[in-house]
């Protein structure tokens, strides 16, 4: 600030400037946000796991290690001494629909609903649950519900020898469930081809296929193949059967506890299960991906509404000594806008009004002290 009277006889005058800091702040907040996200882009994918396993309702289920997952996809930074070692065991699968044929959206699921209990490597046991968007957290990891179907326990033998005793995971192909049963253990190997109809009724000409997924009258077609399942010379899916090697044994269907005998091969439907497949995830980049979320919403507010401006109030120096001969104060407000310039006209108009009544009241106050 510079005052009249001086020796180099400028007019005395104030500055000020707002909005610096606030519209700067932001652009460089809104800028470090992209690296924050870069970085926890890039260390979350090092760092991160994801891994696919089913589980069929009662029986064992898995343990957070790599060897028990079907799918296995760790991060290049993720070492196997990582896994948290918990236990998972699908106590209930619950799963309804809308089963009125007139209802909106009849056929629909309303429910899907996983009871879980999980025991910590120290030995700790508790129990849980998942549900479709209802994820549970155990040491970092969340467990989601990826998949269902039915699991049925099939068991066949050759001969009166068992050379197969295990549930087959059946997955859902709209109308029905299908999966596969290998037993390399025959001789030659014997593959099954399973197509389950879940809600199948007895009616006058035969069983009713409605492809409703209730499983309430189950009924399963089963193909056998007999030959080579050539498991160690191309990639199979579990639920796949590669019958390029294998010869048409026999079709047939059965119901739970019933038995099909193909030649020296005896199939048995024991019981129909559901089985769930669970997606276990390991992000540690999220809370850092919130940061920079978090930082670019801010810095973008700030660097969109905030707005630099300045001003200046000068007062004529000979005015303000009264040596204009007319005894008036020459007062000027002058102010300049980087940005948003109708706001700022609306504040320098109101500035110049208090700078005038301000004036005002003290050229009163001065008058009343002469007199």
């Amino acid at each position: 600030m510079r005052r009249g009277g001086s020796e180099d006889g400028a007019p005395a005058q104030v500055a000020a400037e707002t909005g610096l800091w606030s519209r700067e702040g932001g652009s460089l907040t809104f800028h470090l946000s992209f690296y924050v996200l870069l970085a926890a882009i890039v260390f979350g994918q090092l760092l991160t796991f994801e891994g696919q396993r089913g589980v069929v309702e009662g029986e064992p289920g898995f343990t957070d290690a790599a060897v028990s997952y079907w799918m296995y996809a760790p991060g290049r930074w993720f070492a196997e001494d990582e896994h948290a070692g918990w236990r998972l065991e699908l106590d209930r699968f619950a799963v309804d629909w809308v089963r009125d044929p007139l209802a909106p959206g009849a056929g629909q699921p309303t429910l899907f609903r996983s009871d879980v209990t999980m025991t910590t490597r120290d030995g700790d046991t508790f129990t849980g649950v998942v549900e479709g968007n209802r994820p549970l957290t155990v040491d970092g990891r969340k467990i989601h519900q990826l998949d269902w179907g039915y699991a049925a326990r099939m068991i066949v033998r050759e001969d009166g020898r068992v050379v197969h005793d295990a549930f087959a995971t059946l997955q859902d192909r709209t109308g029905f469930f299908a999966g596969a049963v290998k037993a390399p253990a025959a001789t030659p190997d014997v593959g099954l081809e399973l197509f389950l109809y879940p809600f199948a009724p007895d009616g006058p000409d035969g069983p009713r296929l409605t492809g409703a997924p209730w499983d309430e009258a189950p009924l399963m077609l089963v193909t056998q193949w007999r030959g080579d399942l050539q498991l160690g010379l191309t990639q199979q899916f579990i639920n796949e059967l590669d019958v390029d090697a294998l010869d048409l044994d026999g079709v047939g269907w059965m119901r739970p506890g019933d038995t099909l005998t193909f030649g020296d091969v005896e199939l048995e439907f024991v019981e129909l299960r559901r089985w769930v497949g669970f997606q276990v995830s390991y992000r540690p980049q999220l809370p850092w991906l919130l940061v920079a979320g978090g930082l670019l919403s801010i810095g973008l507010i700030t660097a969109l509404y905030a707005y630099r401006r300045r001003i200046w109030v000068v007062v004529d120096g000979a005015a303000a000594d009264g040596a204009s001969g007319d005894g008036r104060t020459l007062y000027r407000v002058v102010g300049r806008a980087f940005q948003r310039q109708d706001v700022a006209e609306e504040e320098h108009a109101r500035i110049a009004a208090a700078d005038r009544a301000a004036a005002r009241g003290a050229a009163g106050r001065a008058c009343a002290a002469v007199t």
